[in-house]
């Protein structure tokens, strides 16, 4: 066997054993920014994609437009959030976020990212807990003791979880007083290569087969 055909077969094997590109995953709406507000609503209207159930606390959805005496509202990230609870200097409410992730691919491993918010000093760590496909929940607590009013300081989490489907259900909750914060909800695949590498990874074996052809042709 040639040292060139040796070469193109080893090539073959590296893109046949390269896992597939990542299909298109999404959740409708992670970012909360599909309809805009100015200061807070509770109108489902405003917030596509997600279905909430149980305690409205203060408000569903945030803006970064709300102020009052205590404080004005921080995004996790850009204008808009919602949180979870019941409500400032009230008892105790639980609150429901639930949503879709569609794109899947079946046996592959993905990674669920979102950001969380305590309230400000006066509600204390507060925690959400994830629930994927009806499964049970994993909770995250907050552990910033950030004093600035209101969800100033907001903390990254994540979860991995395989795709039993094409599509998943995933659900926010919040048993608390006052009011916790969510934003940013991501989804993606784990471990294969983002679209750019892919280009980059094919035009790298292109100049490879380029070069192998011109020593060929050469060697004739």
């Amino acid at each position: 066997m040639s040292k060139n055909t040796f070469s193109l077969l080893v090539l073959a094997g590296a893109l046949a054993a390269a896992p597939s590109p990542a299909s298109a995953v999404s959740i409708s709406n992670g970012d909360f920014e599909a309809v805009q507000i100015s200061f807070n609503s509770n109108n489902p209207a405003d917030f596509p994609g997600w279905t909430h159930t149980g305690s409205q606390g203060d408000a569903l959805l945030w803006s970064t437009g709300y102020f009052d005496g205590g404080g004005v509202a921080h995004a996790g990230q850009g204008r808009q959030f919602v949180t979870m609870g019941g409500g400032f200097n009230q008892a105790p409410g639980t609150s429901v976020w639930s949503n879709t992730i569609t794109g899947l691919n079946t046996g592959q491993t993905y990674t669920l990212s979102f950001i969380i918010a305590h309230e400000a000093d006066f509600s204390g760590a507060q925690t959400v807990n994830v629930s994927l496909g009806g499964g049970p929940s994993v909770g995250f607590t907050t552990t910033s003791n950030d004093p600035i009013h209101y969800w100033d300081a907001w903390e990254k989490e994540s979860l991995q979880f395989i795709a039993t489907g094409a599509s998943e259900g995933v659900s926010f909750s919040a048993t608390t007083s006052f009011d916790v914060g969510l934003d940013n909800v991501q989804v993606a695949a784990s471990g294969v290569p983002e679209l750019s590498n892919w280009a980059m990874m094919i035009m790298g074996f292109g100049l490879i087969g380029v070069r192998l052809r011109r020593r060929g042709i050469t060697a004739a």
